[in-house]
């Protein structure tokens, strides 16, 4: 495979276009979840994050501020699975709000999951799966 190149940007158009247009182009799904998550979920995740807990939640699953994008990502991923899907390529560029000594942040951040053969169904081609890739974010 050859090596990817960009080309030169001109400041008219953003450097994060280009980036989430490049992923799309690779077969990635943008998704757009909610920034509430469950509780239950962010904790069995991110046992070490504190999650900002709502005063007035839409739904008692929903009741807390995501510390990532992962809850919301794989919660997707688990409905297009149930909806018989076998190769899912999601990302969300959305933001995640973390609580530390400065009061409440909200962080821009990129995230993505993929799950099921690496390539497409067809002729030839043997079924591998995707590797697991994770980041610290």
């Amino acid at each position: 495979m050859a090596p990817q190149s960009f080309r030169e940007l001109s400041e008219a158009r953003p450097l994060e276009h280009v980036f989430l247009e490049a992923v799309a182009m690779r077969g990635y799904q943008e998704c757009v979840t909610l920034a509430f998550v469950d509780p239950a979920l962010q904790q069995r995740l991110f046992p070490d994050r504190p999650g900002i807990v709502l005063s007035n939640p839409i739904a008692s699953d929903l009741s807390v501020m995501r510390v990532s994008l992962w809850p919301g990502l794989l919660r997707a991923t688990l409905e297009n699975q149930r909806r018989q899907q076998d190769r899912i390529r999601l990302f969300e560029h959305g933001a995640r709000f973390v609580l530390d000594d400065k009061g409440t942040r909200e962080i821009d951040t990129l995230s993505g999951v993929a799950c099921g053969p690496r390539l497409p169904e067809q002729w030839g081609v043997s079924r591998t799966c995707a590797r697991l890739r994770t980041s610290t974010t």
